[in-house]
C-alpha cells in the first residue's frame, strides 16, 4: 500500500477504508487486523518503557503546513519542533534559533521593545544562515534555498516565570505562555515580512497558506473544520 504514504486526511482514510474491504473480500492475503486501542495501548507503554517511537501527527502536520502546495510532509525531526515538505529530490532541513525570554523580563514583566528588536535581529540572522550554511548534499541545498524555512522558538520560560513570581501551574502561567508566544510570532511574522518586501519572496511562496493570507493561527480553523 504505497500510496498511503502520499495520502493525509479524508483521502487517506478512504483509500485504507478500501484496503480493509478488500481484505474482507479475500483479495488481500497477507494482513491483521489489530484493536486500535490495544495498538496504541502497545506504542504508549513502549514509549513509557523507551523513549520511543516519536509520534506526532500526520494530519494535522499537513492540514496547518503553509507549504501544503508543495506535497506532503511526511515526517519530522525528532523533537517535532519543524515538520518539513520531503521528496526524493528535496531533503528538509531547518535553520533554527531561541529567544531567551528569561533575559527579557523584569519584576515588571516583559520589556517589548527589547524582544520586538531580538526577534527581528533573530529572524533576520536566521534568514542569512540559509545563503551562507554548509550544505553536506545538494538535495539539502535545493531544500532549504527554495523554501527558506526558518524556525524561532524560546528558552528561558522558567526563569521568565521566576522572575515574575508566577507559579508553574497556576492559570496566569499559561496565559503568559500564550500571550509571550503570540509576541514572539507577531514580530517574526512581521520581520519576515519585511524582508520579502527587501529581498523579495521565496521562491515557492506562490500557492503557500502565506500567500492567501492564511497565518498559523487561522490554520488551527482548517483543522477544526476537517475534525467536524
Amino acid at each position: 500500500m504505497p500510496e498511503l504514504h502520499d495520502l493525509v486526511g479524508l483521502a487517506f482514510a478512504e483509500r485504507y477504508r478500501q484496503y480493509e474491504a478488500a481484505a474482507d473480500r479475500g483479495e488481500i492475503r497477507v494482513f491483521r487486523r489489530v484493536k486500535a486501542k490495544d495498538l496504541w495501548r502497545r506504542m504508549l507503554t513502549m514509549l513509557f518503557e523507551t523513549g520511543h517511537p516519536w509520534i506526532t501527527f500526520k494530519d494535522p502536520c499537513n492540514l496547518r503546513s503553509p507549504q501544503q502546495h508543495i506535497g506532503v510532509v511526511h515526517s519530522s525531526n525528532l523533537c517535532t519542533e519543524i515538520t518539513l515538505n520531503t521528496s526524493p529530490d528535496e531533503v528538509a532541513v531547518c535553520n533554527l534559533g531561541s529567544i531567551n525570554l528569561g533575559r527579557l523580563v523584569g519584576p515588571e514583566g516583559v520589556d517589548h521593545e527589547r524582544l520586538a528588536r531580538t526577534v527581528r535581529t533573530a529572524v533576520r540572522m536566521l534568514d542569512n544562515v540559509i545563503d551562507v550554511n554548509f550544505y553536506t548534499i545538494p538535495e539539502a541545498r535545493k531544500s532549504n534555498q527554495r523554501h527558506r524555512p526558518i524556525g524561532l522558538g524560546l528558552m528561558g520560560f522558567s526563569d521568565a516565570l521566576f522572575a515574575l513570581r508566577i507559579p508553574m501551574s497556576s492559570p496566569e502561567a499559561v496565559e503568559f505562555a500564550d500571550r509571550s508566544m503570540e509576541e514572539i510570532s507577531y514580530h517574526a511574522i512581521s520581520a519576515s515580512a519585511d524582508l520579502a518586501q527587501e529581498r523579495g519572496s521565496y521562491p515557492s511562496y506562490e500557492g503557500s497558506l502565506w500567500s492567501q493570507g492564511i497565518l498559523p493561527i487561522d490554520s488551527i480553523e482548517l483543522l477544526a473544520a476537517r475534525a467536524r
